[in-house]
């Protein structure tokens, strides 16, 4: 004999054995979390979740830390950006790689793309200043190679002929003081960035205020207070070793008065500012 309890058990048996299947699109959801577009290819995919879960790692890591920890030396970091026309922006610390794909057989991957920049500067806070490599690639209107040297940066061949423009965007707020506090005392005078976070603004390679300005740039550093001179020479020491080898070039030419074509924009420039035209005749140190 069955009870009216003993039925209702069995009739929820029953339903549960037979309850529908619910089918989940999971690379939607991904999507949705990875805050993806729903048609990106699986291997971007795969990419942001990877760079995803090392942020997530990094910031249970960031809470373990104390509030004493002492800031390390101030240092840049090179980022890749890459530009492909068949998707979105992307951003990483390693360099990319070629992939026959796209309309010109060549478009670029990376590995483990910053998903979130804010909380890479967070968990960086001893970047001064970021140096960008842009690139660009799998466009149908391609815009023109940066054409300069570029072995400062380790990427393949085919990569660097992608290179559309390298800048230098500043972090770190002391590093916007030394800057300002430089530019009052040695870029009088000439064109130069405005050196401002608020301004949100690339200083675009190849940095020429620095190379007309460079021994009076140099004196004006010796005066500064200390911690000014420690975050210029980040820049200082990334300008060096980025141009160097350039810079050396350019003024042997000048000696000979052999300037080139390439280089024809270190011996005239003419800026629309309140300084008007300007020549490195009348203003290089």
């Amino acid at each position: 004999m069955h009870t009216d309890e003993g039925d209702s058990n069995l009739h929820t048996d029953i339903r549960a054995r037979h309850k529908p299947i619910t089918t989940i699109d999971w690379r939607a959801e991904l999507c949705r979390v990875l805050e993806q577009p729903i048609d990106s290819l699986d291997e971007h995919i795969l990419d942001y979740l990877e760079s995803s879960l090392d942020e997530l790692r990094e910031r249970r890591r960031l809470e373990l830390l104390t509030d004493n920890t002492q800031p390390a030396s101030p240092r840049y970091q090179v980022l890749y950006r890459i530009e492909c026309g068949d998707s979105s922006l992307v951003t990483s610390e390693k360099p990319p790689w070629v992939v026959e794909a796209g309309p010109q057989s060549a478009h670029l991957r990376v590995s483990n793309p910053i998903s979130n920049l804010e909380l890479y500067l967070e968990r960086n806070k001893d970047i001064a200043f970021l140096v960008y490599a842009d690139l660009e690639c799998c466009s149908y209107d391609p815009k023109e190679p940066l054409n300069r040297q570029v072995e400062f940066f380790p990427m393949e061949a085919d990569a660097v002929s992608l290179l559309k423009q390298e800048s230098v965007v500043l972090v770190s707020e002391y590093m916007e003081v030394a800057l300002c506090e430089l530019a009052e005392s040695a870029l009088e005078g000439i064109p130069h960035p405005t050196f401002e976070l608020s301004e949100e603004a690339d200083i675009v390679f190849p940095y020429l205020w620095w190379y007309y300005r460079r021994d009076t740039i140099n004196e004006a550093i010796s005066q500064l207070d200390e911690q000014s001179q420690l975050y210029l020479s980040v820049l200082q020491r990334y300008i060096s070793e980025r141009l160097a080898r350039e810079w050396n070039e350019v003024d042997d030419l000048i000696f000979q008065r052999r300037i080139t074509q390439k280089y024809l924009h270190y011996i005239f420039v003419c800026f629309s500012t309140s300084v008007g035209p300007w020549s490195i005749a009348d203003n290089v140190a």
